[in-house]
């Protein structure tokens, strides 16, 4: 894993928890909406197992397992971006943390910055190679790749 990817992930948090949370409150409301004489559509009898309430709360159940590792996974990943940032020139490392930490546009970043939109791009196109270079301690750090594992791991009757 490289710099870049980092503050990829670090970018990517928001959205995954957003979703990760959707599918969570879909897995709870299943839960609660269907009943044993009820298949998993909506219709028919069915005695598969997958037609049992107790699947959804087992999909929610592992879901809130996943929000954590991926909630420690950013801890992490905002510990070494905030470390890869520091080495790097001021206007260069501000630019990353705007557009790819706090989510701003790069209008919004030149604003916050003082400086022209074109400015802020050509800090960003320099700052993402030399991040494409540099390589990342979460890639030899046990804790983060056993999370990431945790977070990956697909859902699997118990």
């Amino acid at each position: 894993m490289n710099g870049l990817e980092v503050l990829r992930r670090c970018a990517a948090y928001t959205h995954d928890m957003e979703k990760l949370k959707s599918q969570k409150a879909l897995a709870l409301d299943a839960a609660v909406r269907i009943t044993p004489g009820m298949d998993t559509s909506g219709g028919g009898r069915s005695s598969d197992i997958s037609a049992k309430p107790e699947r959804f709360v087992q999909a929610a159940d592992w879901l809130e397992r996943r929000m954590s590792a991926r909630r420690c996974m950013y801890a992490l990943e905002l510990e070494e971006a905030a470390r890869l940032l520091e080495h790097m020139e001021p206007a260069n490392a501000d630019a990353l943390r705007l557009v790819m930490i706090t989510g701003l546009t790069v209008r919004q970043a030149a604003g916050e910055m003082r400086r022209s939109c074109d400015a802020v791009r050509g800090l960003l196109s320099r700052s993402r190679s030399i991040l494409k270079d540099t390589p990342s301690r979460l890639s030899d750090d046990p804790d983060y790749q056993d999370l990431l594992r945790q977070y990956s791991r697909r859902f699997r009757d118990g």
